[in-house]
């Protein structure tokens, strides 16, 4: 089921959104950042790679309701890529950022058929790179498009060595701003720290053999004595479902060519 209610003033801000990606040229064009596809989708170019977007469920389990959409860059093709930033000075990597998010966005708001909330990635290094007022930038392009940040979840991509301060701050800038925050966790330990110490809206949770399912009930009412939204991803088969059901999770992403029966558990 698809929870989106967009009021009429909504559908204006999908109709603006629209009409840029319709402006947009048929191929490479000068200085253009993007293009659209004879299939209306908008590519660009990252490192002269063609680029463009996929947009993963974030459902409930059980219910099936569609509470949003994550972003992943992929080729023309369809296939995940791998974008290396490691190479890039900082007005580079800053610039390269933020198109990767307007790409989406444009993909989103403007190409797929019913958007509700677009969960975006921000990779650790623009935290650094920009000095403050996360978040200031990209809600000047969103609200050009006529898009508010409500519609958006800034998730910050970061290791076991980001200092927890920067994303405490970082994340705090893209509040004042508007936007809902997420952040991810690969391994149980990381959890506590990062729900106590920075309380995201939403907090992915990547499975993996370091997990034990058995943890999770105790990492669920941690998160909702703080208000974090705990969101499985990586799900290996079904039964993980079942368990992160019980431990009291109740949002998942939706693996790429995952069929419908996934969405049934009761």
């Amino acid at each position: 089921m698809n929870t989106n209610t967009h009021s009429p003033t909504e559908a204006a801000f999908l109709t603006k959104v629209k009409n840029a990606v319709e402006r947009l040229p048929p191929s490479v064009s000068g200085d253009r950042a993007f293009w659209k596809s004879s299939d209306g989708r908008v590519f660009g170019l990252f490192q002269d790679q063609v680029i463009t977007s996929e947009f993963l469920p974030i459902q409930e389990i059980g219910s099936g309701d569609l509470m949003g959409h994550a972003a992943r860059t992929v080729n023309a093709e369809g296939d995940s890529v791998m974008l290396q930033f490691d190479n890039l000075d900082s007005n580079t990597f800053i610039a390269s950022d933020r198109l990767l998010r307007a790409l989406h966005t444009l993909n989103y708001f403007g190409v797929s058929g019913e958007p509700i909330r677009l969960f975006l990635d921000v990779n650790q290094r623009f935290f650094t790179s920009i000095a403050d007022n996360h978040g200031k930038a990209f809600r000047l392009l969103i609200e050009s498009l006529g898009l508010g940040p409500e519609h958006f979840v800034i998730q910050v991509l970061a290791n076991e060595n980001t200092d927890l301060s920067t994303l405490a701050f970082a994340a705090d800038n893209y509040r004042r701003n508007g936007f809902l925050t997420g952040l991810h966790a690969h391994a149980p330990l990381e959890v506590q720290s990062l729900i106590g110490q920075i309380r995201p809206d939403f907090l992915s949770l990547w499975l993996n053999s370091k997990w034990s399912l058995g943890s999770l009930p105790d990492l669920v009412r941690a998160a909702d004595q703080f208000r974090v939204r705990l969101l499985a991803r990586n799900l290996g088969n079904v039964s993980d479902l079942y368990a992160i059901k019980s431990a009291g999770v109740k949002l998942f992403q939706v693996q790429p060519q995952r069929t419908q029966p996934w969405l049934n558990i009761d």
